[in-house]
């Protein structure tokens, strides 16, 4: 009986630690899904206003170059967002993630460059 509880506590231990190497890691899904959430919103208030475009095939081809620009492709991140949908944890880091990041990127948008507060060297060149 020990021998069957040892070895079913170990398989569960390597089957939980176990990586899966098709899911996105946490840093490149907050980036995808900032973009693909950018899209979203081109769509929603440029698109829609435009009545000769298919707002579907518009989008389609959008979320198409940001998985190009990211070198990944739509199965694989839509497989790592059900992962990290399955995994309550996981996606709560994520989603926390993406908030912290949107964040620093609305912030980097609105702040100004402060000018050096030093003057330049002067250098004697002739």
């Amino acid at each position: 009986m020990k021998s069957i509880l040892v070895l079913v506590l170990t398989v569960l231990i390597i089957a939980c630690t176990t990586k899966n190497k098709n899911i996105l890691p946490i840093n490149t899904m907050k980036v995808v899904m900032w973009q693909l959430m950018q899209v979203d919103e081109f769509a929603t208030f440029y698109l829609s206003k435009d009545s000769s475009k298919n707002i579907i095939a518009e989008t389609n081809v959008l979320y198409k170059q940001i998985f190009e620009l990211n070198k990944i492709d739509g199965h694989q991140f839509y497989n790592s967002f059900n992962w990290y949908r399955n995994s309550v944890s996981n996606y709560k880091l994520l989603l926390d993630s993406l908030g912290a990041y949107s964040m620093r990127k609305r912030e980097e948008r609105y702040i100004t460059p402060t000018p050096p507060t030093t003057p330049p060297a002067v250098t004697n060149e002739k």
